[in-house]
């Protein structure tokens, strides 16, 4: 189960608190860790996983490539500075870029989302075993960006609204399935973050970019509550 840290707070602090954390390049493991942005992320417990990335290509053609795939856990019940964070590699993953990750409601697994250099939709790193395998789950769209992943521990299934859909990955049998979200207020958005809000069984998402309008989503706190397949918008902030 995600501990009551795993909040909405976290929504908020989770991209700070990597920025903080990559300032610093080290050398662990399979050798240096590097900073990327647009990396797949969860946090469970005192332990912060980190996945992929993109490094920037400095130059006339400057553009994003994928890194090397490296995956991290950072050991968030330790004192650290920004010179010398805890962190830890661990086996190589999905060589990909702005993708979307989760965690098993249990911490055991953790699972990402596009389709990259590797050819899977869904990639599963086994944390016990620190090993990569492909998912059997296929999707109309599997290269698509700017999604976000929250796992509901009360039935280890993860929430990734796509569209006028919400797909759900259940971790319990690797299958993925959808419901249509056609009331959904993230319909045309993308880029928004959600979190796990424990007290109300319910997923809060908040900010976005609308698509294809080209501007960024209402600052809005918007709810899903996958018992019920219902969205609420908590608070306005137009």
């Amino acid at each position: 189960m995600h501990s009551p840290t795993h909040s909405i707070l976290y929504l908020f602090l989770s991209p700070l608190l990597l920025t903080l954390s990559f300032l610093a390049t080290l050398t662990h493991g399979q050798g240096a860790i590097v900073p990327p942005s647009s990396a797949a992320y969860d946090r469970m417990g005192a332990n912060l996983y980190v996945v992929g990335g993109s490094f920037i290509k400095e130059g006339k053609n400057r553009s994003d490539i994928p890194n090397d795939g490296q995956t991290l856990v950072l050991d968030l019940s330790v004192s650290w500075d920004a010179a010398k964070p805890a962190w830890k590699r661990l086996k190589d993953g999905p060589k990909q870029m702005d993708f979307a990750g989760a965690l098993s409601a249990d911490g055991s697994k953790f699972v990402t989302f596009r389709s990259g250099v590797n050819g899977s939709y869904a990639m599963i790193y086994d944390v016990a075993t620190d090993t990569w395998s492909p998912s059997k789950v296929t999707v109309s769209e599997p290269t698509r960006v700017g999604l976000s992943a929250v796992t509901d521990p009360t039935t280890n299934r993860v929430y990734l609204p796509f569209g006028t859909r919400m797909n759900i990955y259940d971790f319990n049998n690797d299958t993925m399935s959808s419901l249509p979200a056609l009331t959904s207020p993230l319909s045309y958005s993308m880029y928004f973050r959600g979190a796990w809000w424990s007290k109300r069984q319910s997923i809060v998402y908040f900010g976005g970019y609308v698509y294809p309008a080209g501007v960024l989503a209402p600052n809005s706190l918007t709810m899903y509550t996958p018992s019920s397949d219902t969205w609420s918008i908590l608070v306005s902030l137009l």
